[in-house]
């Protein structure tokens, strides 16, 4: 009889506990999967409850999905255990609206209300907000730049330079020196516009020169800067909000205009988009809006030169993220620091701490004066990833992280006889979090300090491919690096001062490969000035190793880095050697952030029939079943120990053919690659030849599949064994597979076979790695920074330090725990796009004992580091639950759906779109069961889900059709999952149905009538035309105005008469497509009847010449006769012809604030003498209306 393990334990503990017990069936029977449920249904103290909850997740028998609470596959087995009959599933705790959706609506629906909260609380931190009340000045000198193109506010950027780069000792520049400066800042070029970015912010940083005066400096080239980015707070700097900035597009009639635009002295640094919190998809919608902005197609790509990051918000989410980055990559700022929360809960009059909104946490995090500058200097790098070029800024957990580090580093203790350094400790950031950019981020604000630039800085690794990893991260500082590649150098390097950054492997600091505690360096750098920064804090720094360290530095202050979990044992001893926690950031935290994505393991122990030499010739038999315990046994017993059965070439083989085919029909379909971990170098060669023999034999086994099997519908195939289901899954990848490379990489011994050369030579490995960093090839057109290299086997290298944000498998047919465990299975765990999750295949049962691999962590430490693929198969049935349910309220069983026939109960589900809330709550449910789909096809316990997905995948699309402008898609869902959905589309011949749509098509008529429900077809045709609207609204205001008005009559007068809508709406829609046309006034219907507009809406308020009375018509609604009407057209045509006049006297005259003035006075007069416009005091502001609408159209050459 064995020992009972740790889950046996667990088990045996919650067994016994009741309420442990009670919780846990209650969550089963749907009734109570949310907190707030049991608290209002059971008598729980609220700390009782949490307690409760806590130990349940933290023991692994409840999982969190947002605000839901799911069972896991241990919580499962617990209730089994009870005899009582299974619960009644109540179903209507499933069609709640999700919990994080309700907030949003909870928040008024206007997005106006986002940008007045954010504007205050701007102001709040010493903002400048300016409102134009007058009409004194223009829209253009009242921001202070001098035309509708420009981007930078020359005026308010001018008084900046001028005063910040005037002392006692530096005379004020000259204005032409200033307009030197300013013309650098204007001549900015780049490839493509991040490349411009890079480049303005090396302008921005760094300032520039400028020709140089005889008073100063004796001729020579004086230098000026653009911004004090050393005192953020100092009256040179000007921070300024200014909202709806309209920026004219060069050769273009329309205008862009961003909601927030911050600048910084005249300089455009932050651009902030807010959304009213009822879209659909918030974010996605304003990013799409943001890259519109920034398209050389569509906006003004000079706007973000300057840029820092830019910002979308409706205020219960906002997120920040840099220009070209995809809606995925934007990240929430959830830490206010330097303030805590409770103090900026106080300073917003929030009650609880925890209700503050994302939006208010970002806007205290990195808008604040000192934390934006301090953004834009030390935490911004540019580098390339996978071929391409790119812009990261640091995450809030990094940010925080280095401003802590650095003030004990500038107010820690020192050594003394009494107490060690005191200016360091332990930054824990979870592995794939960003740790190494970390480092960077540390190290650039200490070279801008006063006190700490000059510091040397020695950077203590024991690995040598984490080194060469930390090498090329390191570059990004901007520094040169001294490596010490042997002893004799790295006595050299520590014993000499210097100020820069130094690379060595601990094992350098001893005397020789066998002594370990040996004191190398003779004369030690006893400076205090230097920070010493030991990677992976956890390992080899605790041993004697570390001693020497101590000794050749022994006054400095040291930070260590892990990515891992300190290890109960060694805690104390770690926290002795560096000092407390600096910053903690958790795997839970990050995979909840999306700094990382979650982590799936499956385990396969395939059969093994050696000792009886069988082969294993089927080819997917063994695939379904696991490895009895006795068979097991017979094979270690047969071999001298696990090694040698680890390198059994028999076993690799059929593990190899496993291997590939799991790989081809999970993660292949998503364009990832995969790592294989072996027991041995020997067992990692003997692999990469098993995967190659594999591929030809899978590729042989899919060319013969019968085809019978390949026409099987999704359903007919949800009925065969699990090997042939993943063979068809396989099959629409061979072309793929044919080009697919599988390499080692190992490391070099004396005595290996000559042949492992191409394997452990160090420029052989160095290619491998680098292809392997690369996207796997997705067409040969775009192959130039992509690469067939698909597979990876390993044993000891790159598991620790490998960045590699394309692998999304690991086949693990090696022994690991603890960090060793969790280092590895983090290669994973790096977020890229369309990945969700990362996915651990294991072969030796060590996700069966994993409880017992990661028992050195306390509980809490190891959260989230692997979840068992049965619990995501839990989680995807409550989400098939939840999503089905919403439709049930109605009476709608969407998983029996035919999308062919059923075309008018397809109509009523998209009916429900109409509702706002509905939209947002199927959207987020929609997603998160795609995602698991995605991660459990294709396992037997999706196959009875695929149709459900069909079915809402088709739906999707439609309503995506019908609303146009609420971004709605399933962006973000593997590839997988998204191809299963258009294949079913494709084969059932619906796809035209699901076709964008405009309302300029020539078959409009005709898409619209696929509908069958005329709801539906009046909903389509009002929504279309609403998004038509507002894309033109810039071009004609007034006019569009107008018809929006128009819409709005005849929705409200044919409220719920739908087919009446539909005969209305058709020629409302055909008047929108031919666009605005020549009147009977003849006046021109650009250049023209936008000014009649103007007027046209004011006389009709009160005109004395149209006797028309003050008050009288206060809806403005049009009075004018026709011939009335005509006579306003001849007003038109004069004082359009007195603008053109007098602006066409000078190319700056919209800049002459006297000419502009005068301008206005004359159109006053000219409204006054002919009782255009009253009473008198209506008319400066109808004048100002015109005036504002000819700079506009002069800035787009309609003027002339």
């Amino acid at each position: 009889m064995t020992d009972p393990d740790i889950f046996e334990w667990q088990l045996a503990d919650i067994l016994a506990d009741e309420q442990a017990m009670f919780v846990l069936w209650t969550v089963k029977s749907l009734f109570c999967t949310r907190r707030e449920d049991f608290l209002r249904e059971y008598e729980f103290t609220e700390n009782e409850l949490d307690d409760l909850l806590y130990r349940l997740k933290v023991l692994g028998f409840l999982q969190e999905d947002g605000a839901e609470l799911v069972l896991t596959d241990q919580g499962e087995i617990a209730l089994s255990f009870l005899r009582s009959k299974d619960a009644t599933i109540d179903t209507e705790q499933n069609a709640r609206v999700a919990a994080g959706i309700q907030e949003r609506f909870n928040v008024p629906k206007e997005h106006i209300y986002v940008e007045q909260r954010l504007i205050e609380q701007l102001k709040f931190l010493g903002w400048i907000y300016l409102e134009k009340t007058g009409t004194e000045t223009s829209q253009l000198e009242f921001e202070g730049r001098e035309k509708y193109s420009d981007v930078l506010l020359k005026k308010r950027l001018k008084k900046a330079i001028r005063q910040l780069n005037t002392s006692k000792d530096k005379p004020v520049p000259t204005e032409q020196q200033i307009n030197e400066a300013i013309r650098d800042l204007e001549r900015i070029q780049g490839a493509g516009l991040l490349e411009a970015n890079e480049q303005a912010r090396n302008l921005l940083l760094n300032g520039t020169y400028v020709s140089g005066t005889v008073n100063y400096l004796e001729g020579t080239p004086r230098h000026l800067n653009f911004i004090n980015l050393e005192q953020p707070y100092s009256n040179d700097n000007e921070f300024l909000v200014l909202t709806q900035f309209h920026v004219a597009l060069p050769g273009q009639n329309t205008f862009i205009v961003p909601d927030l635009v911050l600048f910084v002295n005249g300089i455009p640094l932050v651009v902030i988009e807010c959304k009213n919190p009822a879209v659909t998809e918030p974010v996605e919608a304003g990013v799409t809006q943001l890259k519109r902005y920034a398209s050389p197609n569509t906006g003004r790509p000079a706007l973000f030169y300057f840029n820092v990051f830019l910002v979308v918000t409706c205020f219960y989410t906002a997120k920040l993220g840099t220009i070209e980055a995809d809606s995925q990559e934007y990240q929430q700022w959830k830490d206010p620091y330097p303030q805590n929360r409770q103090e900026l809960a106080q300073d917003l009059n929030v009650e609880n701490p925890e209700h503050l909104s994302s939006q208010q946490l970002l806007v205290s995090g990195t808008l604040c004066k000192e934390n934006l500058l301090d953004l834009l200097q030390n935490f911004v790098i540019f580098r390339t990833d996978g071929g391409r070029r790119v812009k990261i800024i640091a995450r809030y957990q990094q940010f925080r992280a280095v401003q802590k580090a650095i003030h004990l580093l500038r107010h820690g203790d020192h050594k003394t006889a009494d107490h060690d350094d005191q200016r360091g400790g332990i930054i824990w950031h979870t592995q794939g979090s960003g740790k190494s950019l970390t480092m960077v981020f540390l190290i650039r604000k200490m070279r801008k300090l006063q006190g700490l630039s000059r510091f040397k800085i020695v950077i203590i690794t024991d690995r040598q491919d984490l080194q060469d990893q930390l090498e090329r991260t390191m570059g990004l500082t901007g520094e040169s690096i001294e490596v010490a590649d042997n002893i004799i150098r790295a006595r050299g390097l520590l014993e000499r001062p210097s100020d820069k950054i130094i690379f060595v492997m601990i094992q350098k600091m001893r005397e020789d490969e066998q002594e370990d505690d040996a004191l190398t360096v003779e004369q030690p750098d006893k400076s205090p000035n230097i920070l010493l920064i030991v990677d992976e804090a956890h390992r080899s720094h605790t041993s004697k190793l570390h001693l020497n360290t101590m000794n050749a530095l022994p006054n400095s202050a040291k930070i260590g880095f892990t990515g891992t979990p300190i290890m109960v044992g060694t805690k104390r001893l770690t926290t002795r050697i560096f000092g407390d926690f600096i910053d903690t950031y958790t795997i839970l935290e990050s995979e909840q952030d999306g700094a990382t994505i979650p982590i799936l393991y499956e385990g396969y122990q395939a059969y093994s029939m050696v000792v009886q030499g069988q082969k294993l010739d089927q080819a997917y038999l063994y695939l379904t079943q696991a490895m009895p315990d006795e068979v097991r046994l017979r094979i270690i017993n047969h071999y001298a120990n696990e090694t040698q059965v680890l390198e059994a070439q028999e076993l690799i083989e059929a593990k190899a053919r496993h291997m590939l085919l799991h790989y081809a029909a999970n993660i292949l379909p998503n364009h990832f690659k995969a790592m294989i971990v072996a027991s041995s170098r020997a067992a990692t060669v003997r692999y990469q030849a098993a995967i190659v023999k594999a591929r030809e034999q899978l590729l042989e086994t899919l060319e013969q599949l019968p085809p019978s099997r390949l026409e099987m519908s999704q359903e007919e195939r949800a009925n065969l064994p699990l090997g042939e289901q993943m063979l068809l899954q396989a099959y629409s990848q061979r072309e793929l597979l044919r080009q697919l490379d599988c390499a080692a990489v190992i490391s070099s011994e004396p005595d290996d076979d000559p042949a492992w050369q191409q394997w452990n030579a160090t420029h052989n490995r160095n290619n491998y790695i680098r292809r392997f960093k690369l996207p796997l090839v997705q067409n040969e057109e775009e192959s130039r920074n992509q690469d067939y290299l698909a597979l990876l086997c390993v044993q000891q290298m790159l598991l620790t330090g490998f960045d590699a944000p394309v692998i999304q498998g690991l086949y693990l047919d090696r022994r690991l725990i603890g960090h060793n465990l969790l280092q590895a299975v983090a290669r994973v765990n790096r977020t890229y796009l369309d990945k969700t999750y990362g996915i651990v295949v294991d072969y030796l049962g060590v996700a069966r004992q994993l409880k017992e691999a990661l028992i050195v962590y306390s509980a809490e430490q190891t959260r989230g580091a692997l979840r068992n693929i049965k619990d995501e198969v839990l989680k995807l049935e409550a989400r098939a639950l939840r999503i089905k349910a919403i439709f049930s309220e109605q009476n709608i069983d969407v998983s029996t759906i035919n999308l062919k026939h059923d075309r008018e109960t397809i109509d009523i589900c998209l009916n429900l779109f109409k509702d706002a809330r509905f939209r947002a709550d199927f959207e987020e449910k929609l997603k998160k069961f795609l995602e698991s789909m995605d991660a459990v096809l294709p396992r037997p316990e999706a196959q009875q889900y695929i149709k459900l997905a069909e079915v809402l995948g088709y739906i999707n699309k439609s309503a995506a059709n019908i609303f146009p402008e609420e971004q709605i898609n399933i962006k973000g869902t593997g590839k997988k999952i998204r191809k299963l959905i258009d294949e079913h589309i494709t084969v059932l011949g619906i796809e035209q149905t699901v076709a964008p749509i405009s309302i300029t098509d020539t078959d409009f008529e005709d898409r619209i009538d696929q509908h069958i429900s005329d709801e539906t077809k009046a909903s389509q045709m009002e929504h279309l035309a609403r998004y038509y609207i507002r894309e033109h609204y810039e071009e004609n205001p007034v006019y569009y105005d107008r018809l929006s008005k128009r819409l709005e009559a005849i929705l409200e007068e044919l409220k719920g008469q739908w087919t009446e809508q539909v005969q209305q709406l058709l020629p409302f829609i055909w008047e929108l497509r031919k666009g605005r046309q020549t009147d009977f006034t003849g006046l021109d219907p650009n250049t023209q009847l936008p000014f009649l507009d103007i007027l046209d809406v004011e006389v009709n308020k009160g005109s004395e010449h149209f006797a028309i009375a003050i008050g009288e018509n206060e809806e403005a609604k049009e009075q004018l006769s026709r011939d009335q009407r005509k006579e306003l057209a001849e007003f038109t045509i004069k004082v359009i012809e007195m603008i053109r006049e007098r602006a066409s006297r000078r190319r700056d005259f919209w800049r002459r604030h006297n000419e502009r003035r005068n301008l206005l006075a004359r159109i006053i007069d000219f409204l006054d003498e002919n009782d255009l416009i009253t009473p008198e005091g209506r008319q400066k502001e109808v004048a100002d209306q015109l005036l504002e609408l000819a700079e506009r159209l002069d800035e787009l050459g309609l003027m002339r």
